[in-house]
C-alpha cells in the first residue's frame, strides 16, 4: 500500500480481485468528494481522489498506515463507518 498525497492511494500485489470491490465499498462512501480516477491493472489498483483526502481535517479524513516508517495516523470516521479497536 502507498499512499501518494495528497489524493493518491495506490495497492499492489493483491491476492483477490475481491478486495478491490469490499475497499470501494467501505472508502468509497467515507469521501463524499469522489474519485477523479481509478486503474486496476492484475493485482493492482491505483486511485486518485477529488480533492486532498490525505490533508483534510475533521471527518473528510481516511485512515492510513506507513509501512515504511513507524508512523500510524488516526483518521476519524466514527460518525460515518463506526469504531473499531
Amino acid at each position: 500500500m502507498s499512499i501518494n498525497p495528497p489524493n493518491g492511494l495506490e495497492l499492489t500485489n493483491l491476492a483477490r480481485k475481491a478486495t478491490v470491490d469490499e475497499l470501494r465499498k467501505q472508502m468509497f462512501p467515507v469521501w463524499p468528494s469522489g474519485v477523479t480516477h481509478q486503474h486496476c491493472s492484475g493485482h493492482d489498483w491505483h486511485v486518485r481522489f477529488t480533492g486532498r483526502p490525505w490533508d483534510s481535517k475533521g471527518h473528510s479524513l481516511i485512515l492510513f498506515v506507513s509501512s515504511n516508517t513507524s508512523m500510524c495516523n488516526y483518521i476519524d470516521l466514527t460518525s460515518r463507518i463506526g469504531h473499531r479497536e
